[in-house]
Parts: C-alpha cells; sequence; structure tokens
C-alpha cells in the first residue's frame, strides 16, 4: 500500500505552491512508497489545467488531501470517501461565509482590478498572501509568473471563487481533519477557520505571525500533520 497524496493549490498560485512542501515530503519518505498528485489550475502558461481522475486512484491506498485555500473547495466528493485524511490550509466553507456584504465587495473590487490590469492586479494578491513573509520570498518565488500568466484562466476561477464551496454533509465522520490557518491571514480571515472547525466538530491550528501563503512558509508543519501508512 502506498501513501497518495493529493494537493490542491488555491487562486492565483500555481502547483508550484507545495514546492517545498514536496521537498520535504521526499526527504522524510522514500520515493517508492508515496505518489504525489499535484493538481494545476493551469493559470501560467507553461503549465496545463490539471484535474482530478478518479480512473486511476486505487482505492486500496492511503490517500492524503492537502488544500489550500480556494482548493478546499475544489476537492472532489469521490475523492472525499476514499481519503483517510484532510487537511485544510487557509480555506473556507465559503467565501461569502464570513462578512459577506465586506467579501463581496472585495471579490468585486478584486475582479473589477484584475480585468483592468491583470499583472498589477495579481501582483497585488500575492504580496498580501505572502505577509509578513519577507518580500524577497515573494520575488523569487512568484514574480516572474506575472509575465507567463493565463489571463482567462485566472478571471475564470475567480467567478468560480464567488461560487464555489465545501458540502459540509460530503465530508465522512471517519476523515481525520486537520485545519490550519494564519493568524494574519489578509485574504481569508481567520474567523473561517473557528467557522470549518465549527462545522466539522474539529480544532484548528492557528499559525501565529502567519499570513494566507502557509505552504511557501510553513511547510515543515504540514508535513508534522501528514500520517503516513
Amino acid at each position: 500500500m502506498k501513501t497518495v497524496i493529493h494537493l490542491f493549490h488555491g487562486w492565483g498560485c500555481g502547483a508550484d505552491i507545495w514546492s517545498s512542501f514536496v521537498q520535504e515530503i521526499h526527504n522524510k519518505a522514500a520515493h517508492s512508497k508515496i505518489t504525489i498528485f499535484n493538481y494545476d489550475r493551469g493559470y501560467f502558461s507553461e503549465n496545463d489545467f490539471i484535474e482530478p481522475d478518479s480512473a486511476i486512484w486505487n482505492t486500496k491506498d492511503n490517500h492524503i488531501i492537502v488544500s489550500h485555500s480556494m482548493g478546499c473547495a475544489l476537492v472532489p466528493v469521490d475523492l472525499l470517501t476514499i481519503a483517510s485524511q484532510w487537511i485544510m490550509v487557509s480555506g473556507f466553507r465559503s467565501f461569502h461565509a464570513i462578512d459577506e456584504a465586506l467579501t463581496r465587495k472585495a471579490l468585486t473590487m478584486m475582479t473589477q482590478s484584475f480585468l483592468k490590469f491583470p499583472q498589477k492586479g495579481l501582483r497585488r494578491f500575492l504580496e498580501k498572501m505572502m505577509y509578513p513573509a519577507d518580500i524577497d520570498l515573494l520575488t523569487s518565488v512568484y514574480t516572474k509568473k506575472l509575465f507567463s500568466m493565463n489571463e482567462s484562466q485566472l478571471y475564470k476561477d475567480l467567478l468560480v471563487l464567488d461560487s464555489c464551496e465545501i458540502t459540509i454533509g460530503k465530508v465522512p465522520n471517519m476523515l481525520k481533519l486537520t485545519i490550519f490557518h494564519g493568524k494574519q491571514d489578509s485574504i481569508v480571515s481567520v474567523k473561517h477557520a473557528h467557522y470549518l472547525a465549527q462545522m466539522l466538530n474539529v480544532e484548528n491550528i492557528i499559525i501565529e505571525n502567519a499570513g494566507h501563503g502557509i505552504p511557501v512558509t510553513h511547510p515543515s508543519l504540514l508535513l508534522s500533520a501528514l500520517c503516513f501508512k
């Protein structure tokens, strides 16, 4: 039996937001015992849109889901039914589940800004996502992507962000859940972590001095939560 890790990133990020986390996984466990499916929304021209394919999942394996931000609301129900663990990072039940008037206004402004000045809009988002990390980390990891962005797909997923949500009733009771959230997250309020934890009847882990970019800033912490078999 292998451990199969399924990675779902959020809006504005590529699959390489998990690069440090994936490296730490391989440092800990033998490659032969680990399979990683790193799904990509196709936001940057060098990447294809990779969708989950239930036909290639071996139900006898140990499946672990790790999702970030909007990716938490895009995990397929088919995967939830076979997974043993789900680690939610900077996630939400729905983007408008908390302070709806404020989030709708913020998303409208974000969408309008992106349509007029896509590179500027995405850079502003990434700067907010990485806060309070050193700006040099943002520059080295993401700035180059501003010049290879798939504007159409990014815009389409802003519309997805407006309506996608986790269907709480579809989350199996036996699924081990862990919720991580940065206390200084300025994109998805930490209130969402508390709300999700209440809905799912699990504890959440609030990270001090952390923002929205936890997969980049705290990969070791995420690794510590993985339950290998």
